[in-house]
């Protein structure tokens, strides 16, 4: 019998693909900035010397904004669960809101509708909270990924260009 595959399963399978490629990309950062300075040999003449450390330069702060956009990300999977437990504790109190269920306290007791009315309050305003605070850190963590993205290219670029000029 094959297992089914749905949406939970897709949704893990593209957060760990994420965060290898993320992982990767931070790896990569640093090691050819790494192997670029390592072989840098400042006992030698070079012309433009400005575009090996205009590379270096975007590669630290590509590595850095790489880093920066990792912490967004946690922050924003922070938002997302708290979210998602609001939203699943406002469940039943919807239902009851409704009469669809009946709902007791400890002591056997029913829920009167101005209990329910407050808890769902209280549930609906993290609900907005986390829902913001979702949209503001990955509205960050897609600025910093366009940050380390475009300034890996352009470090790359001006390596390249170094190291033909004076090759």
């Amino acid at each position: 019998m094959a297992e089914k595959y749905g949406y939970v399963d897709s949704l893990k399978e593209h957060r760990e693909s994420n965060a290898k490629f993320d992982y990767f990309f931070l790896g990569a950062t640093i090691t050819i900035l790494g192997f670029s300075i390592n072989s840098y040999d400042p006992l030698k003449s070079f012309q433009f010397v400005w575009l090996a450390h205009e590379a270096w330069g975007c590669l630290v702060v590509s590595f850095l904004a790489g880093l920066y956009r990792q912490e967004k990300l946690t922050g924003f999977l922070y938002y997302q669960t708290h979210r998602l437990g609001f939203e699943n504790k406002s469940e039943p109190l919807k239902l009851a809101k409704h009469g669809n269920i009946n709902l007791e306290d400890e002591n056997n007791e029913p829920w009167t509708e101005k209990e329910i009315a407050e808890r769902l309050e209280i549930l609906e305003k993290g609900v907005k909270l986390t829902k913001a605070g979702e949209t503001r850190t990955s509205r960050r963590a897609t600025f910093a990924y366009k940050i380390q993205k475009w300034l890996f290219a352009i470090g790359l670029v001006a390596l390249a260009g170094f190291k033909i000029l004076n090759s």
